[in-house]
């Protein structure tokens, strides 16, 4: 039978970390390991992570003394990988019931596919859900997508349409395509997804897989205050991808004007809605970020718009 590891980095989140990895644990699959990497927390976390590796076996727990970041502790999950199939999950966020079982039939079934994703539902504050509940019956078939499809439908849109609590990953393509990094500071699972691509098909599902947790004090909330800032590192994102293992696609010049003709769009997007909110003010960024933006589409270099969206963001943009 199939094994997974799913790794769980947290940082001042005591008060969700046994929701979360109990949702891994109820999980019905044969050989499943969980990581919790707390990275020195100052609340309860490192006591609740310890409690649960106590409980079960199945649970291991690795504690930092400083807080290192998010982007090491996902890299030192991959390091610790060792199963067919790997997840990564925050510890605010939880897995759906029934949706590893899922994802590992399909990914069983067909070696080329690389990682498959599905929906997610949203929870907020500290709601809780029915472990009964199993999401979606009534349509659980997986669709499947090049990787060269699945990189261009990213930039047709120029924004990251996977969830991370829904994606299962073979483990040896990961270790393949190697770690996060650290250059990238928001929104570097989507570039993540884009390298993974590279190697084989992806798998999509309607069914919902994944539960992310909105509560204050994310690190997203600061994205959702600013939307410039996620533009930014979007575009980061998408420019680190075409200057390094997205270069050489057949595809590439291609997609990255579509993905900037995109972005340049979302930017005047969120201006004009930031404007009906009576946001003036944060509007003008937007504005100003879309023309920056369409500056990228007249000029040859690709690593150039990169360093101009980076320094905008340094800007306080």
């Amino acid at each position: 039978m199939s094994s997974v590891d799913v790794v769980i980095p947290c940082f001042q989140y005591g008060r969700f970390l046994r929701d979360s990895v109990d949702s891994v644990l109820r999980q019905d699959v044969g050989a499943l390991r969980v990581l919790i990497i707390d990275n020195g927390s100052t609340d309860n976390s490192l006591a609740v992570a310890r409690q649960l590796a106590r409980d079960n076996p199945s649970v291991e727990v690795v504690a930092h003394k400083r807080n290192l970041g998010p982007t090491a502790s996902l890299n030192e999950g991959i390091d610790w990988a060792k199963a067919d199939y790997f997840m990564t999950l925050d510890a605010d966020d939880l897995l759906a019931p029934g949706c590893v079982k899922r994802a590992v039939s399909v990914m069983d079934g067909d070696d080329s596919i690389v990682f498959c994703h599905g929906a997610e539902r949203f929870i907020t504050g500290d709601e809780t859900i029915d472990q009964a509940w199993t999401g979606s019956t009534s349509d659980c078939d997986w669709a499947t997508a090049s990787g060269e499809a699945f990189i261009s439908r990213l930039c047709s849109k120029a924004y990251n349409l996977v969830a991370n609590p829904t994606v299962v990953r073979r483990t040896k393509v990961q270790k393949a395509v190697g770690y996060y990094y650290p250059e990238l500071k928001y929104a570097d699972d989507m570039n993540m997804w884009m390298r993974l691509a590279i190697r084989g098909r992806v798998a999509e599902t309607s069914a919902v897989q994944g539960i992310r947790r909105i509560h204050p004090g994310q690190q997203t909330q600061s994205y959702r205050d600013a939307p410039v800032r996620d533009l930014i590192e979007h575009l980061n994102n998408f420019e680190h991808f075409f200057c390094h293992e997205g270069r050489e696609l057949p595809a590439a010049p291609r997609d990255r004007a579509r993905m900037l003709r995109r972005t340049a769009f979302n930017g005047l997007y969120a201006a004009g809605a930031l404007m009906l909110q009576g946001r003036l003010k944060q509007s003008l960024p937007c504005i100003r970020f879309s023309m920056t933006t369409c500056g990228g589409l007249l000029g040859p270099s690709r690593r150039r718009t990169f360093e101009v969206a980076d320094a905008t963001s340094r800007n306080g943009y």
